[in-house]
């Protein structure tokens, strides 16, 4: 196997390289297993971790989310339900990546999972899933969006906002 890219590389450009060397639907295979914990960073039968854009010192959600991230520059639909699965990882970082998948991919089934997720403890987690269900949520899921316009976090709540304009305009509503 190649040498994975330097740390220095921007995910994007780390994406495009692994899949040169290891072929599309390896690396969203990879980066899925590795977002779910099917694998591990230290796994000798997949590539090294820096073809993720990670390293093995950090700690082991860090590989969930590298695997997470790299799937916002690789994608394939089959790997649709990996994503609603890590919407309730453990680690916030993993539900915050998997909320942007949800929003840059449109993953429809995973409307519900991201509308719990309005609720999360961590800001940064509720803003990328109000911002995905603008993308993905169908009319039930307007009262999850105003009940978070009444969020004392005024990012939290201008997010909310705007996504219900995004939703109603995108379902042809009013908000």
């Amino acid at each position: 196997m190649a040498d994975a890219p330097g740390h220095e590389t921007h995910p994007s450009q780390v994406v495009r390289l692994a899949v040169a060397e290891f072929g599309a639907d390896l690396v969203v295979d990879w980066y899925a297993d590795l977002m779910t914990g099917r694998c591990l960073a230290t796994d000798p039968d997949r590539p090294p971790i820096g073809w993720a854009a990670g390293h093995t010192r950090w700690k082991p959600y860090w590989a969930r989310t590298w695997g997470a991230r790299g799937l916002l520059y690789v994608w394939d639909d089959r790997v649709g339900p990996d994503v609603v699965a890590a919407l309730s990882d453990e680690h916030w970082r993993v539900r915050e990546m998997a909320a942007k998948l949800v929003r840059r991919h449109e993953v429809g089934p995973a409307a519900e999972a991201v509308a719990e997720l309005i609720d999360d403890p961590v800001e940064r987690v509720r803003l990328a899933a109000i911002r995905a269900l603008a993308r993905v949520g169908e009319g039930e899921h307007f009262d999850a969006l105003e009940h978070a316009v009444a969020d004392p976090n005024r990012r939290v709540s201008a997010a909310a906002s705007m996504a219900l304009d995004e939703l109603a305009g995108r379902l042809d509503r009013l908000a």
